[in-house]
């Protein structure tokens, strides 16, 4: 294999990052005890290089190679203990793929070589797939939590809040809110003994954040409220087009987590228990 010429390099960002000149290496591992950058060519069947990167800061390992360029094909062997009980399968002998990677080149086929242990070994495992009922119940909830996330556009927008009014209305896409009702200040953001606030969620805001294809996307408006608090706070609920009311969806003080049927006009006051959050929906009168 070639011999690659290797600088110190940075930290940071992690990835590999091209700077006109060459790129840096960077990967973060706070239990490996030493991590090699095997570089392949343009193919990506035939390792051409490997090189250990010799810095390591903040449980970052990074190096810089002053000869790398834009394409190069890369992927990491990481050695530290194999201690599954502890969480730790370090095995080197794994081509690891860069979690900051730009690209992939080729495709994975899915093998019981790609896991960190014997497929079907309960000894070499260290999770209990033999859920109870409260695991179970706690997976339905991740379920139906995802399901939530994939069906409103609301909470996954590719573009950025703007925390602005959007045009044509008189709402905001984004709005912090105090459990009284008024919008958060700057003194409220560095009061430190606050701990509940709402987020009301615009879902006109698909009116002014398009898609990449120029498309609007507009959703349902959402309220979530959040308490850190030991104790319930009340939470006063913001105004609603005429007609308009608050549905519940998600309670985490509830047992299921999920909540159906509960109903509260604008204006009202709904409690929000001790350390958990409320998720809410606006429903047309």
């Amino acid at each position: 294999m070639q011999q690659a010429r290797l600088w110190p390099g940075n930290p940071y960002p992690l990835g590999a990052t091209w700077d006109g000149s060459g790129t840096n290496f960077a990967l973060f591992s706070a239990h490996a005890e030493k991590v090699e950058l095997c570089l392949f060519d343009d193919q990506g069947e035939k390792e051409i290089a490997r090189v250990a990167l010799p810095e390591y800061t903040h449980e970052i390992w990074h190096g810089y190679l002053p000869d790398a360029r834009p394409g190069q094909l890369y992927g990491y062997r990481v050695y530290g203990p194999y201690e599954p009980q502890s969480g730790h399968r370090f095995n080197h002998h794994k081509l690891l793929i860069d979690p900051y990677a730009k690209a992939l080149v080729g495709s994975i086929k899915w093998d019981d070589a790609l896991f960190g242990y014997r497929v079907g070994d309960k000894k070499a495992g260290w999770i209990d797939w033999n859920f109870d009922e409260d695991a179970k119940a706690l997976l339905e909830f991740t379920r139906r939590l995802i399901a939530v996330r994939r069906e409103h556009i609301v909470f996954h927008r590719s573009r950025y809040f703007q925390r602005a009014v959007i045009p044509g209305t008189q709402v905001k896409d984004v709005t912090w809110l105090r459990p009284d009702g008024a919008e958060m200040s700057q003194e409220n953001w560095g009061d430190g003994n606050a701990k509940a606030l709402g987020l009301l969620l615009s879902g006109e805001a698909g009116l002014m954040h398009l898609t990449e294809r120029g498309e609007q996307e507009p959703d349902d408006t959402f309220y979530l409220l959040l308490n850190a608090a030991h104790e319930d706070v009340s939470f006063a609920l913001p105004a609603a087009p005429q007609g308009g009311r608050w549905e519940g969806v998600i309670d985490t003080a509830e047992e299921r987590g999920f909540v159906a049927g509960s109903a509260w006009q604008p204006g009202e006051g709904v409690q929000v228990g001790a350390r958990s959050l409320r998720l809410l929906v606006l429903a047309p009168g």
